[in-house]
Protein backbone atom coordinates (compact mmCIF):
# COMPACT_ATOMS: atom_id res chain seq x y z
CA UNK A 1 0.00 0.00 0.00
CA UNK A 2 2.71 2.83 0.61
CA UNK A 3 4.46 1.34 -2.82
CA UNK A 4 1.70 2.17 -4.44
CA UNK A 5 0.75 5.60 -2.69
CA UNK A 6 4.18 7.01 -3.81
CA UNK A 7 3.74 6.09 -6.88
CA UNK A 8 0.53 7.77 -6.86
CA UNK A 9 2.18 10.63 -5.19
CA UNK A 10 4.72 10.60 -7.65
CA UNK A 11 2.40 10.45 -10.92
CA UNK A 12 0.63 13.81 -9.29
CA UNK A 13 4.05 15.25 -9.00
CA UNK A 14 4.57 14.77 -12.72
CA UNK A 15 0.96 16.03 -13.80
CA UNK A 16 1.66 19.41 -11.75
CA UNK A 17 4.77 20.02 -13.46
CA UNK A 18 3.07 19.39 -17.23
CA UNK A 19 -0.25 21.46 -16.15
CA UNK A 20 1.93 23.96 -14.71
CA UNK A 21 4.89 24.35 -17.71
CA UNK A 22 1.77 24.56 -20.08
CA UNK A 23 0.27 27.30 -18.08
CA UNK A 24 3.83 29.20 -17.88
CA UNK A 25 4.32 28.63 -21.58
CA UNK A 26 0.67 29.96 -22.49
CA UNK A 27 1.16 33.06 -20.32
CA UNK A 28 4.91 33.67 -21.47
CA UNK A 29 4.33 32.84 -25.03
CA UNK A 30 6.07 36.24 -25.99
CA UNK A 31 9.14 35.95 -23.67
CA UNK A 32 9.92 32.30 -25.62
CA UNK A 33 9.79 33.75 -29.15
CA UNK A 34 11.81 36.72 -28.36
CA UNK A 35 14.82 33.78 -27.75
CA UNK A 36 14.69 32.72 -31.40
CA UNK A 37 15.79 35.83 -33.26
CA UNK A 38 17.95 36.59 -31.02
CA UNK A 39 20.25 33.07 -31.13
CA UNK A 40 24.10 33.91 -31.96
CA UNK A 41 25.55 32.09 -34.21
CA UNK A 42 28.80 30.34 -35.11
CA UNK A 43 29.81 33.33 -37.49
CA UNK A 44 28.81 35.52 -34.52
CA UNK A 45 25.51 37.06 -36.21
CA UNK A 46 22.36 36.48 -34.61
CA UNK A 47 19.92 37.21 -37.64
CA UNK A 48 19.65 33.58 -39.04
CA UNK A 49 16.48 32.27 -37.31
CA UNK A 50 14.26 35.74 -37.68
CA UNK A 51 12.19 33.96 -40.51
CA UNK A 52 11.50 31.03 -37.72
CA UNK A 53 9.36 33.09 -36.00
CA UNK A 54 5.77 31.78 -37.91
CA UNK A 55 7.21 28.05 -37.42
CA UNK A 56 8.48 28.28 -33.57
CA UNK A 57 4.83 29.70 -32.49
CA UNK A 58 3.44 26.54 -34.30
CA UNK A 59 6.14 24.36 -32.44
CA UNK A 60 5.30 26.32 -29.20
CA UNK A 61 1.58 25.46 -29.42
CA UNK A 62 2.13 21.99 -30.25
CA UNK A 63 4.41 21.43 -26.82
CA UNK A 64 1.70 23.18 -24.79
CA UNK A 65 -0.82 20.75 -26.23
CA UNK A 66 1.77 17.96 -25.43
CA UNK A 67 2.08 19.25 -22.22
CA UNK A 68 -1.69 19.60 -21.56
CA UNK A 69 -2.26 15.97 -22.65
CA UNK A 70 0.32 14.66 -20.45
CA UNK A 71 -0.84 16.21 -17.49
CA UNK A 72 -4.54 14.99 -18.57
CA UNK A 73 -3.10 11.56 -18.97
CA UNK A 74 -1.16 11.51 -15.34
CA UNK A 75 -4.47 13.19 -14.11
CA UNK A 76 -6.28 10.05 -15.73
CA UNK A 77 -3.66 7.89 -14.71
CA UNK A 78 -3.83 9.48 -10.56
CA UNK A 79 -7.83 9.08 -10.75
CA UNK A 80 -7.46 5.06 -12.00
CA UNK A 81 -4.79 4.57 -9.33
CA UNK A 82 -6.06 6.04 -6.65
CA UNK A 83 -9.34 4.09 -7.25
CA UNK A 84 -7.59 0.10 -7.47
CA UNK A 85 -5.06 1.35 -4.45
CA UNK A 86 -6.33 -1.93 -2.61
CA UNK A 87 -7.18 -4.00 -5.34
CA UNK A 88 -4.94 -6.81 -6.86
CA UNK A 89 -1.42 -6.20 -8.47
CA UNK A 90 -3.40 -6.67 -11.75
CA UNK A 91 -5.83 -4.11 -11.32
CA UNK A 92 -3.32 -1.76 -10.18
CA UNK A 93 -1.14 -2.53 -12.82
CA UNK A 94 -4.08 -1.58 -15.41
CA UNK A 95 -4.74 1.47 -13.34
CA UNK A 96 -1.03 2.86 -14.27
CA UNK A 97 -1.51 2.79 -17.77
CA UNK A 98 -2.55 6.49 -18.63
CA UNK A 99 -0.11 7.87 -15.73
CA UNK A 100 2.49 5.93 -18.04
CA UNK A 101 1.73 7.56 -21.57
CA UNK A 102 1.10 11.08 -19.94
CA UNK A 103 4.54 10.87 -18.18
CA UNK A 104 5.89 9.49 -21.83
CA UNK A 105 4.05 12.39 -23.21
CA UNK A 106 5.25 15.11 -20.91
CA UNK A 107 9.16 13.18 -21.57
CA UNK A 108 8.53 13.46 -25.47
CA UNK A 109 7.30 17.08 -24.92
CA UNK A 110 10.61 18.51 -23.28
CA UNK A 111 12.64 16.11 -25.26
CA UNK A 112 11.46 17.07 -29.27
CA UNK A 113 11.20 20.88 -27.63
CA UNK A 114 14.19 21.47 -25.47
CA UNK A 115 16.45 18.88 -26.58
CA UNK A 116 15.74 18.62 -29.71
CA UNK A 117 14.27 21.10 -31.73
CA UNK A 118 15.41 24.31 -29.24
CA UNK A 119 18.44 23.08 -28.03
CA UNK A 120 20.28 21.46 -31.35
CA UNK A 121 18.07 22.89 -34.24
CA UNK A 122 17.75 26.48 -32.99
CA UNK A 123 20.75 26.85 -31.12
CA UNK A 124 19.84 27.17 -27.81
CA UNK A 125 22.54 25.93 -26.04
CA UNK A 126 24.71 28.70 -27.88
CA UNK A 127 22.54 31.29 -25.78
CA UNK A 128 24.02 33.70 -22.74
CA UNK A 129 20.86 34.31 -21.40
CA UNK A 130 18.95 31.10 -21.23
CA UNK A 131 19.52 27.44 -22.28
CA UNK A 132 16.97 25.46 -22.81
CA UNK A 133 18.72 21.54 -22.81
CA UNK A 134 20.08 22.19 -19.49
CA UNK A 135 16.73 22.64 -17.55
CA UNK A 136 14.95 20.16 -19.92
CA UNK A 137 17.63 17.44 -19.02
CA UNK A 138 16.86 18.15 -15.31
CA UNK A 139 13.00 17.37 -16.63
CA UNK A 140 13.95 14.58 -18.45
CA UNK A 141 15.75 12.71 -16.00
CA UNK A 142 13.22 13.60 -12.79
CA UNK A 143 10.70 12.30 -15.03
CA UNK A 144 12.49 9.31 -16.86
CA UNK A 145 13.05 8.17 -13.05
CA UNK A 146 9.21 8.13 -12.23
CA UNK A 147 8.27 6.62 -15.07
CA UNK A 148 10.85 3.63 -14.37
CA UNK A 149 9.99 3.85 -10.95
CA UNK A 150 5.68 3.88 -11.80
CA UNK A 151 6.39 1.03 -14.40
CA UNK A 152 7.92 -1.06 -11.83
CA UNK A 153 5.76 -4.57 -11.08
CA UNK A 154 3.57 -4.53 -8.22
CA UNK A 155 2.70 -7.46 -6.13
Amino acid sequence: MAVRSCKIILVIVVALLALISSVGDVIQYSEYLIFYPAQPQVDGSSTAYVGFAGAAGLWHICVVLLEIGAAIFCGGGVWAMIRHRNGSAAQFTRSKRPALIGIAVGFLAWQLSFVTLDGQIMGMWMAAQWSGPQAAYRFLVLVGLIWLIVWRKDK
